[in-house]
């Protein structure tokens, strides 16, 4: 899993942007997990290896293998701070995008993200031929994968979220796992 491989609920960031000139910290928390899936951990600059996305960070989960509940996953936010590694007053950042990248899916794995517009989401950019589909779930957003396992180093199986006004912001990343998949515990 790599030598930055950290299992721990939190992961702190400092220094991740700037807002109106003041360094701005972040944190990612689990929040808790659902059906038969299990967070193994985070893996920090998930793709670096591969001279991709610098600075990212993986959120590795997986499902068990018990296929009578084939549907679960895991809540995590990103919370933000004024910098200084101090993680005590809330930073409020105007607008900013995130990507969101290996979501793609397999065969015999559907995978699915849902964001909430309570948290400042405020809109989305899908590239063409993702394979990607948004839907409109009143409050909140749920993005489908296509089903196919897609290039991890580029922009297929990805998409850029928007948000304004917010500190925190709320992922669900959630999965089904079928007896199709030929590794059952598959991430």
């Amino acid at each position: 899993l790599g030598p930055e491989y950290y299992n721990g609920l939190t992961f702190d960031f400092v220094n991740v942007t700037t807002s109106n000139g003041q360094a701005v910290d972040a944190r990612v928390t689990i929040l808790g997990t659902s059906g038969n899936y299990n967070f193994v951990g985070w893996i920090p600059d998930y793709n670096s290896a591969s001279g991709q996305h610098e600075g990212d960070l993986g959120v590795y989960y997986r499902h068990d293998g018990g296929f009578a509940f084939p549907t679960g996953g895991i809540a995590y936010s990103m919370s933000f701070y004024e910098g200084g590694g101090t993680f005590t007053n809330a930073a409020v950042l105007s607008d900013f995008r995130i990507l969101i990248y290996d979501h793609d899916g397999e065969p015999g794995q559907h995978e699915s993200i849902r964001t909430y517009e309570n948290d400042g989401f405020s809109g989305y950019q899908l590239r063409d031929g993702s394979g990607i589909n948004a839907y409109d779930e009143g409050d909140s957003w749920r993005f489908d994968a296509g089903g196919t396992n897609l290039s991890e180093t580029g922009p297929e199986g990805g998409f850029i979220a928007y948000y304004q006004n917010t500190s925190s912001i709320r992922f669900d990343m959630f999965a089904t796992t079928y007896p199709s998949n030929p590794a059952g515990n598959n991430g």
